[in-house]
């Protein structure tokens, strides 16, 4: 029987243009787009549908919250990675398996180990102790993994993001900030609006003038509207973290997120079909 244990799949910067190619690649960037869209003008404090799904994600991660309340850091003199963190990440595994078995519906449980990788690499690496663009690509996976098997519907995904992302993004910054972790790579509004909190964030663990430590979110400002920010924050995206070899090769590839190309075969194959029924009406009008 086929393990459905996801696996790393891009092992040199030569693999990218499979990666590319992949359906994975594909699912994740219309995944990403398709979040951006369902909150389009929608500010965290909206009123969104709480699916039993949806509220056992925020439940998991207010445990994860507490138990990074319960493991204090260390006292030691290290500028990055307290050690208190793998502590952290070592009651994290003990709990795990009572975690990821409360992910899925018992009809769709065979995927839980696959949705369980993704979810344990979203919050940074023991061994390293750092966090990176990485582990939230992780995070993406692993909510796009409901929403393939139907778990999560469109109705849930504004919930999605400005509740479960949300709170996952809490989560991952309070971990950067109690342990001290090695990066892998306020006005009173700023916490209704997901860009805004993460400015906040940036001031909050950068010190000097925004636009030298900080000078392309700077640059931003300058941009007329809201939609050119959004579809310009997308193509770098894409550009400075999907296409990145030292952040993408921690990608895990499984039987909801493949790195086989078939969807990019079947739009082949139906191009070259639909090209072929053109060439034959024009011949008939000939």
């Amino acid at each position: 029987m086929e393990s459905n244990i996801p696996t790393k799949r891009i092992q040199s910067s030569e693999d990218l243009k499979f990666w590319f190619h992949s359906d994975a690649y594909y699912y994740l960037t219309q995944w990403i787009r398709l979040l951006s869209l369902k909150i389009k003008q929608l500010k965290n404090s909206e009123e969104c549908k709480i699916s039993d799904t949806v509220q056992n994600i925020l439940d998991i991660l207010d445990q994860l919250s507490n138990l990074i309340d319960e493991t204090p850091p260390d006292n030691q003199p290290t500028r990055f990675g307290n050690k208190a963190y793998r502590t952290w990440t070592n009651k994290l595994l003990k709990k795990s398996e009572h975690i990821i078995t409360s992910f899925l519906p018992e009809k769709h449980s065979e995927y839980n180990s696959e949705l369980g990788v993704y979810f344990l690499d979203s919050f940074g690496n023991s061994r390293r102790i750092d966090y990176g663009s990485g582990h939230e690509i992780n995070f993406i996976c692993f909510l796009f993994c409901f929403y393939k098997l139907g778990a999560i519907t469109d109705e849930d995904l504004p919930a999605v993001i400005l509740k479960v992302f949300a709170k996952y993004l809490q989560v991952a910054r309070k971990l950067q900030t109690v342990y001290n972790l090695e990066p892998a790579g306020s006005h009173e509004n700023s916490g209704e609006y997901l860009y805004f909190r993460a400015i906040q964030y940036i001031h909050e663990i950068k010190t000097g003038p925004f636009f030298e430590h900080s000078p392309i979110l700077n640059e931003i400002s300058n941009v007329a509207t809201w939609s050119k920010v959004n579809s310009g924050l997308y193509k770098m995206y894409l550009d400075e973290v999907l296409s990145k070899y030292p952040i993408v090769q921690h990608c895990y590839f499984g039987k909801l997120l493949p790195f086989t190309d078939e969807i990019r075969k079947k739009r082949e194959k139906e191009f070259k079909e639909s090209r072929k029924k053109e060439e034959k009406i024009v011949k008939k009008e000939k």
